[in-house]
């Protein structure tokens, strides 16, 4: 039997009483894109995974079936360490004092606590340039014994840190703003609950370009990242995650 992706998705929208416009605001993309999905017989993993969060149906189950009548088995469990990405929290303690097999690395991640339009969020990123550590600890070492952020308790160095330091190093708080920013767009985009939208503002795609995607809006963040040392951690990752380099 071929599947006709589409017109099973469109099937279930009608029976859960879900309009285009409605299911567009779930995967990030328009109304009229939306139109053009339905009309696909074929449809790529990513885009299919969300749709199927977004309806909260499985459809990759259809072709699991379809796979299993034509004598399709199952594949060996994975034993690679790309399943400490899908682990929940308390099984990845499991993998933390692993040896980094071949094909992964050791990379310094930063957690920064953001206040987005009066919300907190935490956030980890991963992504930044490992160069920028060093540097930005030597910074921050030296603000605080002979700078300005001398002297401040925990909770006014949140506050000042980052935007001290976007005002004096502001090569060395980009990448962070950047990194951030790519970071809450991953986060909306998943976000069928609206636990993100609610609160973040965002800018629709528009009808022309069917794989154009929701970017931030205009919003207010502020950046408390004042105990840095304790904010950097190791986090494992594979080595062919290129990371930007720093321009200077």
């Amino acid at each position: 039997m071929e599947i006709n992706i589409g017109k099973l998705i469109e099937e279930e929208m009608k029976r859960q009483g879900v309009s285009h416009g409605e299911l567009g605001r779930r995967i990030f993309k328009s109304r009229t894109n939306v139109y053009n999905i339905l009309r696909r017989r074929e449809m790529d993993t990513v885009l299919l995974r969300r749709i199927s969060r977004a309806l909260k149906t499985n459809f990759f189950a259809l072709y699991a079936n379809e796979m299993e009548k034509e004598g399709c088995r199952k594949p060996a469990d994975p034993t690679t360490d790309m399943l400490t990405f899908t682990l929940q929290d308390d099984e990845k303690e499991f993998f933390v004092d692993e040896d980094i097999n071949e094909g992964y690395q050791e990379i310094d991640a930063l957690d920064v606590s953001l206040i987005i339009n009066g919300v907190k969020y935490d956030v980890t990123l991963d992504m930044l340039p490992e160069e920028l550590f060093p540097i930005l600890v030597y910074v921050y070492g030296n603000a605080l014994e002979n700078g300005p952020l001398r002297d401040m308790n925990d909770e006014a160095l949140d506050e000042n840190f980052f935007p001290w330091l976007a005002q004096n190093h502001p090569l060395l708080a980009g990448p962070i703003v950047y990194a951030t920013e790519e970071v809450l767009t991953e986060l909306i985009a998943d976000d069928v609950d609206g636990t993100y939208r609610n609160h973040i503002n965002y800018d629709a795609p528009s009808d022309e370009d069917e794989d154009d995607w929701y970017c931030l809006g205009d919003n207010d963040i502020k950046y408390h990242i004042g105990n840095l040392t304790e904010r950097i951690h190791k986090v494992k990752r594979p080595s062919s995650w290129l990371l930007p380099a720093l321009d200077y």
